[in-house]
């Protein structure tokens, strides 16, 4: 069986659901195939919270950075945007989509310096851009109980929201659903063919669907398609997958009567969390009210997907939930998520735009960005295919040398940083005398790292450098770069 389109758009998370829409707005005479499985196992988006997280991602001195300023400004027109994508969606769907605007990040005694330099930078990086940060003491959040040794030395309110994402996803279903130019396919795609002016994908049951052009929007699951084309494979950053797992908590409804769970926590509408350990985005809870909360985020960078939950992902989220927020989550019933699978670049950096094949088409790599960017980057993706032109930036179109993550002195010292708050968040303790050595050995351990590969001036982002040390998953890493 073979079916002919203009547009196949692989896979049904976020970004190909919003694209498919905004494909169809851009030019609705288009036939477009969307592929995914209805279950959408190991998407990330139906893993997610989800927060419209921007400011409570920035980097320290990431604006000093061209190509991390310029990945920045991904996100930021997405979460410019989101509101209003939110309420047209809304009201196509005819369903109810609140944003809940507000986020308090926490600057926690259990983090490392890293944390105070990036709580620092974040609110100087706000204030610069005229938007009112309030700085407050732990005393002052009475939605937060945590043990006294682990409370926040300060809190600031920023703008970054929340939306629920399951919620998004059932009205864009909804809504893709009436649209006649979008034909949906049930199923995963297992191989693509390129040719010249038509593609071939195909399906797990035997379907076969031609296109003219095809959008990798599948995250890492676009890999093993990528491999069976030469010329993508030698010329694509390697996707990997950025596990992820979230807990959903509820209180029960006898808990709330009795007045067992806290009246602030139970009538918090505002995200609350901390920064960025490890490559993980820290703990972090999302209210959706009626005593219901999502506790995430679990983040761990692998070469293959798997089912369920990683017991060190869970247990760090359970045990932050509980100790650096609220005691009262010890009496929540929780239910943990299918670990969802972020897109991370072999750089770290996206692939937007047509490849070095013509017709084939990524946006993909977006990582913890996704969903945040997602109005911005479906509207653009769509112009690019249909007329040609758009906003999308060149500098990360997917067929490219690998992109420099800062200086190498300054990547070695963010992951140095960045693995020790994720080896205290994981419940590293060390006596005194071991305290100084242990230290300096992990940082001599990065840097020879870096002296066993010859990578002399690149900057590796802290989470694929667990790639380098095996030579097995450093070939798959291994590819050109921009410098060295």
């Amino acid at each position: 069986m073979s079916d002919r389109f203009d547009i196949a758009v692989i896979g049904n998370g976020i970004l190909g659901l919003t694209t498919a829409r905004a494909l169809l707005r851009e030019a609705p005479d288009l036939r477009i195939a969307l592929v995914g499985p209805h279950q959408r196992s190991g998407s990330a988006t139906m893993a997610a919270g989800a927060m419209l997280a921007l400011w409570g991602e920035v980097e320290v001195n990431q604006f000093r950075h061209k190509d991390l300023a310029e990945r920045f400004k991904i996100p930021e027109r997405g979460f410019n945007l989101w509101q209003q994508f939110a309420d047209d969606l809304a009201a196509e769907a005819g369903v109810e989509l609140p944003v809940h605007w507000g986020t308090y990040v926490l600057n926690a005694a259990s983090g490392t310096e890293l944390e105070d330099r990036s709580f620092d930078y974040m609110v100087e990086a706000l204030r610069r851009r005229q938007f009112e940060v309030e700085i407050l003491r732990s005393h002052q959040l009475d939605f937060i109980e945590p043990r006294s040794h682990l409370r926040p030395l300060r809190a600031a309110k920023i703008p970054d929201g929340q939306v629920d994402a399951r919620r998004v996803v059932a009205a864009l279903d909804t809504v893709i659903d009436r649209m006649d130019g979008i034909t949906r396919f049930d199923d995963r795609a297992v191989t693509l063919k390129t040719g010249n002016g038509s593609h071939a994908v195909g399906l797990a049951d035997g379907t076969r669907i031609e296109a003219g052009r095809v959008l990798l929007a599948n995250g890492a699951f676009a890999q093993d398609l990528v491999d069976q084309v030469p010329d993508l494979a030698n010329s694509v950053p390697r996707l990997i997958y950025n596990a992820g797992t979230g807990v959903d908590a509820v209180f029960r409804p006898f808990l709330r009567e009795q007045s067992m769970v806290p009246k602030p926590l139970d009538d918090l509408r505002s995200v609350v969390r901390s920064l960025d350990r490890g490559g993980a985005c820290g703990i972090h809870i999302v209210p959706y009210g009626d005593g219901r909360f999502y506790l995430g985020a679990s983040s761990g960078s692998m070469l293959e997907p798997f089912e369920g939950a990683t017991l060190h992902g869970l247990h760090a989220i359970l045990g932050s939930a509980e100790q650096e927020i609220h005691s009262a989550f010890f009496k929540a019933v929780v239910q943990p998520r299918a670990t969802g699978f972020r897109p991370l670049s072999a750089d770290a950096f996206p692939l937007l735009g047509e490849s070095a094949v013509p017709g084939i088409w990524f946006a993909n790599g977006t990582k913890r960005d996704g969903f945040t960017s997602s109005p911005f980057l479906s509207r653009e993706m769509a112009k690019a295919l249909v007329h040609g032109q758009s906003e999308l930036p060149d500098r990360f179109r997917p067929s490219r040398k690998l992109i420099s993550y800062r200086t190498r002195p300054e990547a070695i010292d963010m992951t140095y940083l960045g693995w020790l708050a994720g080896d205290y968040a994981h419940g590293l303790s060390l006596p005194g005398h071991r305290f100084g050595t242990w230290h300096n050995s992990h940082k001599v351990n990065i840097e020879a790292l870096y002296d066993k590969r010859g990578i002399r001036e690149f900057g590796v982002h802290p989470e694929i450098l667990y790639f380098l040390a095996n030579d097995a998953t450093y070939r798959l890493v291994d590819q050109p770069r921009e410098i060295d």
